[in-house]
């Protein structure tokens, strides 16, 4: 997917408005929604064909659902579940200004799942699925 990088900026960004499936080489970007006028469902790339350690930061900025899903099932630890599939920001008034990074880890030399880290504004309400 490309996306842009201003000088001096270590992470590319990518803007959707629409739902899109990321590659192994989207690892290390940014991914926001600006303008969205709908729903937008970010998948993430297969883990297994990602570098251990690396991560994918996606940052809510449209007050619309923002869900991102696993390619495979139950690829995601998110909030006390340790096979999800997803996680999305769907509560009304509680999605714009949120922020998720997914990060690759496993227990030996390649990951196994995709670690989910929150960056939350108030009371912004994560739903988790399985």
């Amino acid at each position: 997917m490309t996306g842009f990088r201003l000088p001096k900026v270590e992470r590319e960004y990518i803007n959707t408005t629409a739902s899109i499936t990321l590659s192994p080489g989207d690892v290390g970007k940014t991914v926001g929604n600006v303008g969205a006028s709908g729903s937008v469902t970010i998948t993430l790339p297969a883990v297994a064909g990602v570098p251990m350690g690396g991560d994918i930061v996606v940052l809510s900025c449209a007050d619309q659902n923002i869900a991102v899903a696993t390619a495979n099932t139950g690829e995601l630890i998110a909030l006390n579940d340790v096979a999800a599939n997803s996680v999305t920001l769907s509560t009304a008034g509680e999605k714009a200004g949120g922020a998720m990074i997914f990060t690759a880890v496993g227990s030996g030399t390649a990951p196994t799942k995709w670690h989910a880290s929150f960056m939350l504004e108030e009371t912004q309400t994560v739903t988790v699925a399985t």
